[in-house]
């Protein structure tokens, strides 16, 4: 489980787009991610929707999976700070 993740959506803590966090997962073969972005929740629809769209088959015109589904979980959290302190 990746934990603590922050994403674009950081300001000045987080660079990586949340379909790149999400890629990763996949790639590190990780089922379950925490994104904690700083004082907001703006990513969190976002992270939401792109982890259950990860969770689907991708399929071409004759119904031939070109893409198979890979679930992950996604958890919601709020890293709040306060003049850069937690």
């Amino acid at each position: 489980m990746f934990l603590n993740v922050h994403s674009q959506y950081s300001l000045r803590y987080g660079t990586i787009e949340i379909k790149d966090l999400i890629a990763e997962a996949r790639s590190k073969n990780v089922h379950q991610m925490v994104l904690t972005d700083i004082n907001n929740s703006t990513g969190c629809m976002e992270f939401i929707r792109l982890c259950r769209k990860e969770g689907e088959d991708v399929k071409d015109e004759e119904g031939n999976i070109i893409k198979t589904a890979y679930h992950i979980k996604p958890i919601i959290g709020i890293e709040f700070r306060r003049e850069n302190r937690l």
